[in-house]
């Protein structure tokens, strides 16, 4: 919970969130709060073979899964999936040069996995 905290601090320091200037994240995040859970999870999983240092796709593939759980209200539903996704971004960013963006993601995939 301390990291999904921290995630969320960052974001109102003022700067700028990571997916705010990436239209490809835009996109799949607009089918995901719309509803299209199984679309915005294959979205995700497009982008995420695509460029496979990204943390932010399989960050936001497990969320649309995590969404589409408790829409069919089955906390189980692709469990081991979510947690794979969520196994898959912390490696991604912790990969990546440090830094806000990077402890963003990180805390974003571990808050999630806290679930």
């Amino acid at each position: 919970m301390r990291l999904l905290t921290a995630a969320l601090l960052l974001l109102q320091d003022g700067a700028t969130p990571p997916w705010s200037e990436r239209p490809e994240l835009r996109a799949g995040l607009d089918t995901l709060y719309g509803g299209g859970f199984p679309s915005a999870a294959a979205y995700f999983a497009a982008l995420g073979a695509k460029d496979t240092s990204d943390p932010a796709p399989p960050v936001f593939e497990a969320s649309a899964y995590i969404w589409w759980a408790a829409a069919l209200e089955d906390e189980d539903y692709e469990a081991r999936r979510i947690d794979a996704l969520l196994d898959r971004a912390v490696k991604r960013a912790a990969a990546g040069p440090r830094g806000p963006v990077r402890d963003f993601w990180l805390a974003a995939a571990l808050g999630y996995r806290a679930r």
